[in-house]
């Protein structure tokens, strides 16, 4: 779980824009390689740091970008984006995590958001907005 709750932190600090990833150690690169299925652990973090980092900026430019003809139908539009963003990294831990908690956590996070964004688009519907 720790290892997981770190790769999610390295990507929201690296989508502000801070420090990098540090490079691994020889030993560290041949633990990491010994990952469940034998597939090379510090490939598939750098495949899920990508897909995390990528994911952020999107939902980052569908947040600013969203806008509607009241500050209410703003805030739905917003949240709806946001939402939508949060679903995306949860997919993306089910997709490289390893952990039973956090993929717990990940298919939470599915449900809950895609409750919530299905209540905000009814509001939208409802509103006009």
């Amino acid at each position: 779980m720790r290892r997981t709750l770190g790769l999610i932190a390295a990507a929201s600090v690296g989508a502000l824009g801070a420090a990098q990833v540090p490079a691994q150690s020889p030993e560290q690169d041949s633990m990491a390689s010994q990952t469940p299925g034998g597939r090379n652990g510090l490939f598939i973090r750098d495949i899920a740091l990508d897909e995390y980092m990528n994911s952020i900026k999107s939902m980052d430019g569908a947040t600013m970008a969203a806008k509607g003809p009241t500050p209410d139908a703003t805030y739905a539009r917003k949240m709806i984006a946001y939402r939508q963003g949060a679903i995306a990294l949860a997919r993306i831990e089910l997709k490289h995590g390893l952990d039973v908690e956090v993929r717990r956590l990940a298919h939470r996070t599915i449900d809950e958001n895609t409750r919530e964004i299905a209540q905000l688009e009814a509001f939208l519907r409802q509103h006009g907005g």
